[in-house]
């Protein structure tokens, strides 16, 4: 019996199948610009720019958001992607568009 990461073949939602489906695409180039990581780390210190324009601490923009300040802390770093839920929630307690916050992490990864 295989367990599930040994089946041969892979399924939709599996890595092997991502992989080949972005090669298929056109899609395989560098890890740094495919991964998204610039992407996730210009969102962050859009982030953290508005929350010290705001006068917000880390903790208090945590609280605003229903979030802990533990995962702000990683999102801001850019660690971790926030969920588009996540993303409104700061973008509200932050009293700006989610856009805008995207806006900024577009222009930043522009110049690149």
């Amino acid at each position: 019996m295989l367990c599930c990461s040994e089946s041969p073949r892979a399924y939709d939602g599996g890595v092997t199948y991502r992989r080949y489906r972005r090669r298929e695409l056109g899609m395989d180039g560098n890890a740094s610009t495919d991964d998204g990581s610039e992407i996730i780390a210009a969102l962050g210190a859009a982030i953290r720019e508005h929350r010290t324009a705001a006068g917000l601490s880390q903790t208090r923009l945590a609280q605003l958001a229903g979030i802990s300040r533990v995962y702000l802390n990683t999102v801001e770093a850019g660690n971790k992607c926030p969920t588009v839920v996540v993303l409104v929630h700061l973008a509200r307690a932050l009293g700006v568009e989610p856009a805008t916050l995207l806006e900024t992490q577009t222009l930043s990864t522009a110049r690149h």
